[in-house]
């Protein structure tokens, strides 16, 4: 800028009645004027290109918008041509999907059933093999103890006794053959809170009464009858220790000795 004022300066110095300095003062003032005009522009441009990336902006994505409302109104439309993809039809597909799988389920759920049935079957089964050889051992080997039943009848008494007898399980877990009476006299002490009697109790109480005598085999003796045994005294402590036979006389000559050592048992 100097150097341009310095050459004006010179070139106006030969023209007569011109005063430079005016004319360089005025010349000054014009272009800072210009100067201040093209800060102006240029800061309008600037503006302009602000905006004009503003509006691309915009542009950019109502194009993106424009292109998503195209494509819904595609879908829109193919869905009004294709009723199959409607909501209600997605709703039966879903249906026809439940149901398939619950028919697959129940179809698995039945086999295992049969095959727990099955198994529920031969254990029963099993069961009932177990318990129906523990009542005719039970039977047979009562029948056979101490005065056993003559052999004419033992077959007879066997099923006989077998429609009341039944296996139960006892406080120990464990199986126990239990009899019901089956001649509607035995004692009540034998008997538990249902009417039940242990098979072996209830057969030997049976072999001590008159019903019973028909049955049983003679009893074998030395021919000179039976003699009385001699020595001390036995005193019992507990029912348990009393044989089953002399249990049956305490109780109907010495309830009260009979009913003491019964609840030294219980103790």
């Amino acid at each position: 800028m100097e150097e341009l004022m310095k050459e004006l300066n010179e070139a106006l110095s030969n023209v007569e009645g011109l005063d430079v300095g005016d004319v360089l003062t005025r010349m000054e003032t014009t272009f800072n004027a210009l100067k201040v005009e093209k800060e102006k522009v240029n800061k309008k441009n600037n503006e302009l290109l602000g905006k004009q990336k503003e509006l691309k902006t915009k542009l950019a994505e109502d194009e993106v918008l424009r292109v998503d409302y195209t494509r819904l109104k595609e879908e829109e439309e193919e869905r009004t041509e294709n009723p199959t993809n409607t909501n209600e039809d997605v709703q039966v597909e879903l249906e026809k999907l439940t149901a398939k799988l619950e028919r697959k389920h129940q179809l698995e759920i039945d086999k295992y059933n049969t095959i727990v049935s099955e198994k529920d079957e031969r254990i029963t089964k099993q069961d009932n093999e177990i318990n129906g050889g523990m009542i005719k051992d039970t039977i047979a080997g009562q029948l056979a103890n101490g005065v056993p039943v003559m052999d004419a009848h033992s077959t007879l008494l066997k099923g006989y006794f077998s429609n009341y007898a039944e296996v139960v399980i006892n406080d120990d877990g464990e199986r126990e053959v239990k009899m019901r009476d089956a001649y509607g006299n035995a004692p009540d002490y034998l008997k538990d809170e249902n009417g039940r009697m242990k098979a072996e109790e209830y057969l030997e109480y049976w072999k001590s009464t008159d019903t019973a005598k028909a049955y049983l085999q003679a009893p074998v003796t030395d021919g000179g009858g039976a003699k009385p045994t001699k020595g001390k005294v036995i005193r019992y402590t507990k029912l348990s220790e009393v044989p089953f036979s002399a249990r049956i006389e305490m109780a109907n000559t010495d309830p009260a000795q009979y009913e003491r050592l019964k609840k030294a048992d219980n103790n």
